[in-house]
C-alpha cells in the first residue's frame, strides 16, 4: 500500500512508500535529490538497489514537483522495490535546499549517503566498504572516494572520462585525515561519493548558516561534515558525475553568480565561527569575488559588478588578476565590446570541449562502456 503523510509539517509533500516492507532500522539512508531527471533517474536508482550489503538500506527519493516524468519513474521503482524505496514528492516546488532538508529530517539510518538523480553509482561495494571504514571508528565523520566524469555527446550515452579531478594530482594522504582546511578553494570531495553520520546532518540543519542556502547546499554541508571529524578515502571510482545541460553546475552566468555569492558568504561566516582558513581566507574570498565579477559582467548586472570590482580593487591581486579586472571594467559599459568579450570566452570554452571530445574518440582519453539501465520493465 502507499502511505500519504498529512501532518502539519508535511502538508506540502506526500510520501509514497510501503511501511510494513521497509526496514525499521536501516543502517544507511541514501538521499537522492531529483528534479526533471526523468531520462537519468532509473540509472541513479539502479546504482543504489544493486548495492551488495549485509545490512539494511533505505533509499529516499526527494522528487521536487518535476515537469517531466521524474515522479512516474520514481513511483514505478518504489512499487518494484517497496522494501527499500521511499518517494517524498513535494508540491509545489520547494527548491533544492528545502528538498535536501526534507530528506535529512525523514531519514532513519545511522549513516547517510548522497546521490543526485542525474548522477549514479558504478561500484556495487561502495556502501559496504565505506561502512566498514566508518562504523567502528568514532573519529571518522565522512568517507569519500574517487569518481568518474561522464560526457554524453549527440545522444551517445557511453562516454566516460575515468578518474576524478582530484586523483590526478593528489595522493591519498591529501584526501584523508583532516580535510576541513582543504574543502574551500579546492574542493576535495564529490558529493555523490560521500557517506557520513546522519547525526551530523541533523545537527547541520540546526545551525543558522544552513538556513539561507540554496544552490550551494552541497558544498557547504560537505565542509561542515569535514569539520566534525576525520575523513576516510576509498582510492577508487565509485560514482559517475554526469555532465548535463540542465544541472546546477551548468545553469549559466546567473546560476554561477548565485552559487559564488552563497559559497563566499557562507565561507566567511563559517571560517570566522570555526577559526579556520586563517592563512588562505583572503585568497579564497578573492577567487569567489572574481567569479562574481565575471558572471555579473556577462549578465550586465551593474550593481553586482561595481560592488565586486570595488572589493577587488582593495585586494592584493596578481598581474593576471589585475589584467582581468582592468579589462572587465573597461569593457563593461561598452555593450558591443562586452558581448564580443563574452562570446569569445564562450567560444574558447567550446573549443576546449571539442578538443576533449576529439581526444576521447581518438583514444587519447580512456573511455568506458557502461551497461544501459532497463527503463521500461
Amino acid at each position: 500500500m502507499n502511505n500519504e503523510l498529512t501532518t502539519l509539517e508535511q502538508r506540502d509533500w506526500t510520501e509514497f512508500s510501503d511501511p510494513p516492507q521497509l526496514p525499521a532500522n536501516p543502517v544507511v539512508s541514501v538521499l537522492m535529490l531529483t528534479y526533471n531527471h526523468g531520462p537519468y533517474l532509473a540509472e541513479a536508482i539502479e546504482g543504489v538497489v544493486n548495492q551488495k550489503t549485509d545490512f539494511p538500506v533505505e533509499l529516499l527519493i526527494g522528487e521536487d514537483c518535476s515537469k517531466d516524468n521524474t515522479l512516474q519513474v520514481a513511483r514505478d521503482y518504489q512499487k518494484r522495490y517497496p522494501q527499500i524505496i521511499r518517494v517524498l514528492h513535494a508540491c509545489p516546488n520547494s527548491g533544492v535546499a528545502e528538498n535536501f532538508r526534507r530528506l535529512i529530517r525523514a531519514c532513519k539510518g545511522e549513516f547517510a549517503a548522497f546521490c543526485e538523480g542525474d548522477d549514479y553509482w558504478i561500484d556495487q561495494r561502495k556502501l559496504a566498504d565505506q561502512i566498514a571504514l566508518i562504523r567502528d571508528n568514532a573519529e571518522i565523520s565522512i568517507v569519500h572516494a574517487d569518481h568518474v566524469v561522464r560526457h554524453d555527446f549527440w545522444g551517445r550515452r557511453f562516454i566516460v572520462q575515468p578518474r576524478g579531478r582530484y586523483a590526478d594530482y593528489s595522493d591519498k594522504g591529501y584526501l584523508a585525515g583532516d580535510i576541513s582546511e582543504k574543502c574551500f578553494g579546492g574542493l576535495v570531495t564529490h558529493t555523490s561519493t560521500v557517506l557520513c553520520r546522519s547525526q551530523h546532518l541533523k545537527e547541520y540543519l540546526a545551525i543558522d548558516l544552513a538556513k539561507s542556502l540554496g544552490f550551494a547546499y552541497d558544498c557547504c554541508v560537505v565542509n561542515y561534515l569535514a569539520l566534525r571529524g576525520q575523513a576516510a578515502y576509498l582510492d577508487r571510482p565509485v560514482s559517475a558525475y554526469r555532465i548535463t545541460p540542465g544541472s546546477m553546475m551548468r545553469s549559466g552566468a546567473r546560476g554561477n553568480q548565485k552559487m559564488a555569492v552563497e559559497i563566499r558568504d557562507f565561507f566567511m561566516k563559517f571560517a570566522a565561527k570555526h577559526h579556520k582558513y586563517v592563512g588562505r581566507r583572503d585568497a579564497i574570498y578573492k577567487d569567489y569575488t572574481l567569479t562574481i565579477l565575471k558572471s555579473a559582467f556577462r549578465l550586465a548586472d551593474s550593481e553586482c559588478f561595481c560592488k565586486a570590482a570595488q572589493e577587488l580593487q582593495s585586494m592584493s591581486l596578481s598581474t593576471i588578476e589585475q589584467f582581468t579586472l582592468k579589462w572587465h571594467m573597461r569593457l563593461f559599459n561598452i555593450g558591443l565590446m562586452r558581448s564580443l568579450f563574452t562570446y569569445t570566452a564562450l567560444f574558447v570554452q567550446s573549443g576546449r570541449k571539442i578538443r576533449h571530445m576529439a581526444a576521447i574518440y581518438a583514444g587519447m582519453v580512456e573511455r568506458v562502456t557502461l551497461a544501459q539501465p532497463k527503463l521500461n520493465r
